[in-house]
């Protein structure tokens, strides 16, 4: 029986399974070399094989053909070297043309006993009884072997019936891609059509412009801009609610706001976080300029979170030694908030700054204070509400925020406050109320206080220049 082994080898791997040939068959060999997975150039190169037999003979022969533009070389092995059965191996070698060997390898060889090799006068006593076992093998082996054929074909009509279905689909797909840019062609027909129906109109409206009445109109322009120039002041007080956020990654704010011109900055604005995803509303613009032990007098603008961050405590136990500065919320809570922050903004354009931050109390209410570097903090109850309500002692608990954010005076309705889940929820004040409390926003708008140990909202404010 003629049989066709084919090999794949890659000079990149010294280890190869054992190959199986059958005894006394014909044998031809189809070895492709790769090297690192890319077909090797076999230009004047040979191929030798040294076949050594389980007796331990060797014979060594040369490949027949060698296919140089898909690295395959062709050996029908000699009839002597499966003429045993047993262990064998088989040497690959390929040479330049000097003969010179430039890669080897080694492929263990199983041949498999077969009823042909077992027959024959010279071995075997019952050599007629033999003789018609080895046809009744060969009648099994012949009708398993059209079996296989047969499902071979069968495969192969079942391929081919996929190919055409698949080729079916192909011409379907086309046909529906022809119509589907034939209608896009009438489309961009019709769209140019209304476009140059709209010019003429427009042409038709311009020829009945008076002239005087576009003089004034450029005058009214002319004006609108000097009521609203490009100033802090003046864009603190216009509420727009436009989503500036490729603006800011662009640097295209970060210049605006340098020049101190804010020229696409409005309250209300919002820039998405980078990494978080959070909204942060433009609450004011210049707040803190000119203030500090240490001036600010950088250009900046006053952001807050639209919704809570999370939820913290102001001290583990009802307490409020040490005013906010000396506070679980200011010394450890805070942090995790503040490097979302840092993150979604970058720590280069968060304005640290100088902020007066109570830190004593006495009898219940704030007794002392001093200034700090800051840069992310609670508010306090003078920047949301315009005054202070429930603090202890005014003058300690506003500090130089003391004025309400124009966020919240050009829409009070943004002062109350929505968690990430969209739920009515309350967030703290820096502010001290009692021996045991702190200020707060409530969930229903009013504003109030709680005891210190109480886990709840976290809204702080912070500076981007």
């Amino acid at each position: 029986m003629k049989r066709i082994v084919e090999l794949v080898v890659d000079l990149q791997n010294k280890i190869y399974n054992t190959i199986f040939l059958k005894q006394m068959d014909t044998t031809i060999i189809k070895v492709k070399i790769l090297n690192d997975n890319t077909i090797v150039d076999l230009t004047s190169q040979t191929i030798d094989i040294i076949f050594t037999k389980p007796n331990g003979t060797i014979i060594q022969q040369l490949a027949s053909n060698i296919d140089i533009p898909n690295g395959i070389a062709t050996i029908p092995l000699l009839e002597d070297c499966v003429r045993q059965s047993g262990k064998a191996k088989m040497e690959i070698e390929v040479k330049n043309t000097n003969s010179e060997v430039t890669s080897s390898f080694y492929i263990p060889v199983q041949i498999e006993q077969t009823s042909k090799a077992a027959v024959s006068p010279e071995n075997t006593e019952n050599y007629f009884e033999e003789f018609s076992k080895a046809i009744d093998d060969f009648v099994a082996e012949s009708s398993q072997m059209l079996e296989d054929i047969s499902s071979a074909e069968a495969t192969r009509v079942t391929n081919e019936n996929k190919r055409i279905s698949a080729e079916n689909t192909r011409k379907t797909n086309e046909t529906n891609r022809t119509n589907a840019e034939t209608a896009r062609v009438e489309a961009e027909e019709e769209r140019a059509t209304a476009e140059q129906n709209r010019v003429t109109e427009f042409e038709a409206m311009m020829s009945n412009v008076n002239a005087q009445q576009v003089q004034q109109n450029k005058n009214d322009i002319i004006n609108l801009k000097e009521i609203l120039p490009k100033n802090a002041g003046s864009h603190n007080g216009k509420y727009r609610g436009k989503d500036i956020t490729s603006l800011f990654y662009a640097g295209t704010l970060t210049t605006q706001i340098a020049a101190g011109t804010f020229d696409d900055i409005f309250i209300g604005d919002y820039i998405i976080g980078k990494v978080s995803g959070r909204k942060y509303l433009v609450a004011d613009i210049n707040y803190r300029l000119h203030c500090g032990d240490t001036e600010c007098t950088r250009n900046h603008v006053l952001l807050v979170p639209e919704r809570t961050m999370g939820n913290a405590q102001m001290n583990t136990s009802n307490i409020t030694t040490g005013g906010y500065y000396g506070s679980a919320m200011y010394t450890t809570n805070l942090a995790a908030f503040k490097t979302i922050i840092q993150n979604d903004f970058g720590i280069g354009h968060i304005l640290s700054h100088k902020e007066l931050l109570t830190n004593a109390v006495t009898d219940g209410k704030a007794s002392g204070w001093a200034w700090y570097d800051s840069t992310i903090e609670l508010m306090n109850e003078s920047m949301v509400y315009g005054h202070n309500v429930w603090g202890s002692h005014p003058g300690y608990e506003t500090g130089i925020d003391k004025s309400q954010l124009s966020l919240f005076r050009l829409r009070p309705d943004l002062i109350p406050a929505r968690d990430t889940s969209g739920g009515r929820t309350w967030y703290w004040l820096r502010d001290v109320v009692s021996s045991s409390a702190f200020a707060r926003v409530a969930d229903l708008g009013h504003a109030g206080s709680f005891s210190a140990s109480h886990s709840a909202g976290v809204r702080p404010a912070f500076l981007i220049y």
